[in-house]
């Protein structure tokens, strides 16, 4: 899997890379596009026979990690409890809850339910809220919603 995202990463030849996309992604706040692509990351992906939400939560981990250090933080604690993942960049937070075979609106539900805004509000970026869904038998996305607040 590591020589596979490498490869994806670094491939010169590569028109619009897997890094890229992502970064172009992040930067242009397209999340359909960054969703769109960290499907193709998951398609490569080796997994255990069940995997969890801390399975695709450690490869998104590690796919944020060699995009840009340090970007990613994952279960970031709150008052309530803990965000799956955040990503904390120059214009805005991702705030990201993962489920696995459940909705994504349940997901998104679960960050509005914990407040896990709240502790990044102060910094006056805007905060996107987004829920990701993942199938135990594809082994990949399957939905995703997203809401923004002001912070």
């Amino acid at each position: 899997f590591s020589a596979s995202l490498l490869g994806m990463y670094t491939d010169d030849q590569l028109e619009g890379n897997v890094r890229g996309r992502i970064l172009d992604a992040l930067d242009k706040n397209d999340m359909a596009k960054l969703v769109d692509t960290l499907r193709s990351v998951f398609a490569v992906a080796v997994y255990p026979t069940n995997p969890k939400e801390y399975s695709f939560a450690s490869i998104l981990s590690v796919v944020f990690f060699f995009i840009k250090q340090p970007m990613a933080v994952n279960e970031f604690q709150t008052s309530e409890g803990r965000a799956d993942m955040v990503l904390r960049l120059e214009k805005r937070i991702y705030l990201f809850e993962f489920k696995v075979d459940q909705s994504a609106d349940v997901a998104l539900q679960q960050i509005k339910d914990k407040h896990y805004a709240d502790r990044f509000k102060a910094e006056g970026k805007p905060i996107h809220l987004v829920g990701i869904s993942f199938s135990s038998k594809t082994r990949n996305i399957v939905d995703w919603k997203e809401e923004t607040i002001e912070g």
